[in-house]
């Protein structure tokens, strides 16, 4: 029970991330943090509140200003793909100061071989980005990551599909690098946790279900999101994945049993369409040939600690087709 009550804990901490959302950059960019260091705060001893670390994985980053929902600060960092058509123009190249955690944990996957930019993204205030290239870590990791991805969720991605695969690539690597900086950050978690990916990874929480070889798929292997975890202490940090794309690294993050609390926002469903029941947006899915898909940011939406859609059309769609009740809605302005 206290186990659960100090998790809950936790994942307060986090949402301060989502206060800021309904703000628009222009007008409140000079304000406080609402929920953290502000008046509006609710958190008995604010002083006392060390602010969490947090970082945001968009597919896009790079290129894409309406999807974040960014706060200010050296502790809040974007995460996402390096687009060479956009880096060159829009990145500030720049390394993290030596003794802080972020550039500890990008050595260490830098030695694993991933290529790793990291620097300023140059818009308003220079938020701290972190980009991965994805694209040389096929030919390395491509058919590795596929492989064990389908080993221990069940879900088989074609061969032909790119754009998906290089999506379990990157999750994978955003995984990776977010596990290291985990335990530079709080050093307990080595202790405490399953993953390990420095040795082929660890075995999945739900592995008694073994890998299915029938021409139909089968559906994903999630962990439930209200599984007990070990308290922590320390920093905290805060994850939030945006849609199917970036779902792979949240399912990573809670099949090697990480403490870091993980939001998962929908802006669109990779199935849209009007479905009365799971199982009708199911066959709906493997008739268009994206149940893999579907089943990615399927089980993301299940894994995830805080559940978010964009709005109040796919938060019911949601419903009906994740089967999963939002923990909250973002609405934009």
């Amino acid at each position: 029970m206290f186990r659960k009550l100090k998790d809950y804990v936790s994942k307060i901490l986090c949402w301060f991330r989502l206060y800021e959302v309904n703000r628009t950059p222009n007008n409140d960019a000079e304000k406080g943090q609402v929920g953290v260091n502000s008046e509006e705060s609710t958190t008995p001893d604010e002083d006392n509140v060390e602010e969490p670390w947090t970082f945001e994985i968009l597919w896009d980053v790079v290129a894409n200003v309406a999807d974040l929902f960014t706060i200010n600060g050296e502790k809040n960092i974007l995460i996402g793909r390096y687009r060479p058509d956009k880096a060159a123009d829009e990145i500030l190249h720049a390394e993290f100061p030596r003794d802080s955690p972020l550039a500890v944990a990008v050595e260490a996957v830098r030695d694993k071989g991933f290529k790793v930019i990291t620097g300023k993204w140059l818009i308003r205030d220079r938020p701290p980005a972190i980009v991965f290239h994805v694209e040389s870590a096929r030919d390395m990791f491509g058919d590795r990551y596929v492989e064990m991805f389908k080993k221990d969720h069940q879900i088989d991605i074609p061969a032909d599909d790119e754009e998906a695969r290089d999506a379990v690539i990157f999750g994978y690597m955003v995984a990776e690098f977010l596990t290291e900086f985990e335990l530079r950050c709080r050093p307990e978690s080595s202790n405490g946790s399953n993953a390990n990916p420095t040795t082929g990874l660890n075995p999945s929480l739900s592995d008694t279900k073994q890998p299915s070889h029938q021409d139909e798929p089968t559906e994903p292997s999630i962990v439930p999101s209200d599984i007990e975890r070990e308290p922590s202490s320390g920093n905290e940090i805060c994850t939030q994945f945006h849609d199917w794309k970036c779902a792979v690294g949240l399912v990573l993050l809670r099949q090697w049993s990480s403490r870091i609390t993980t939001i998962f926002t929908l802006k669109t469903s990779c199935l849209e369409g009007d479905f009365h029941s799971q199982e009708r947006a199911h066959e709906e899915a493997r008739r268009r040939g994206i149940f893999h898909r579907f089943s990615m940011e399927l089980a993301a939406a299940l894994a995830s600690n805080i559940f978010t859609p964009i709005s109040e059309t796919v938060a019911e769609q949601a419903e009906v087709v994740l089967g999963k009740h939002p923990d909250c809605v973002i609405t934009q302005d």
